[in-house]
């Protein structure tokens, strides 16, 4: 169960304050619910981060996510969504922060910094998923719902 303690405290810890709003968003959309469930999602409800937003579809034999929208944002950025628009086992660490997600049924957070050539932090990458529940299965995921941000100057640096 995804408790308000619990969520406070992964929010203490993001630092973009868009991925925060985007976090009191899904929060306000789920309710009293551990998590909203996929008929709650509304584009419209989260307009104010549509340039950020990724939704991904849960398939879960085998395991993998299907992109169905990649905010231009997030594109311009990238992030890692946006080489492809499924997430497999092959895509390393962002398969796994997806899988953990999906399977653990809680909020996962990534953060990067990006460092320039001297290894002198110049910005960083930032992302969060929040599991979204199958209407008939209430506890099982069926999509993912995130955002991306970056900040700084990122030009010629590299993120690990």
């Amino acid at each position: 169960m995804l408790d308000d303690a619990s969520l406070d405290r992964f929010a203490k810890g993001l630092r973009s304050l868009e991925l925060r709003d985007l976090l009191r968003s899904w929060r306000a959309v789920r309710g009293a619910e551990s998590m909203p469930a996929r008929r709650d999602i509304q584009t419209v409800q989260f307009r104010m981060q549509m340039s950020r937003l990724i939704l991904a579809e849960v398939y879960s034999q085998p395991l993998h996510f299907d992109l169905v929208l990649i905010g231009p944002e997030v594109l311009s950025i990238g992030a890692r969504e946006a080489g492809s628009r499924t997430i497999g086992h092959s895509d390393g660490r962002t398969f796994r922060s997806y899988a953990a997600c999906a399977q653990e049924v809680r909020p996962v957070g990534d953060f990067e910094q990006a460092l320039d050539a001297r290894g002198w932090e110049r910005g960083f990458y930032e992302r969060i998923l929040l599991p979204v529940a199958v209407p008939e299965t209430p506890q099982k995921v069926g999509m993912i719902l995130g955002g991306a941000v970056q900040g700084g100057d990122l030009t010629g640096c590299r993120l690990p």
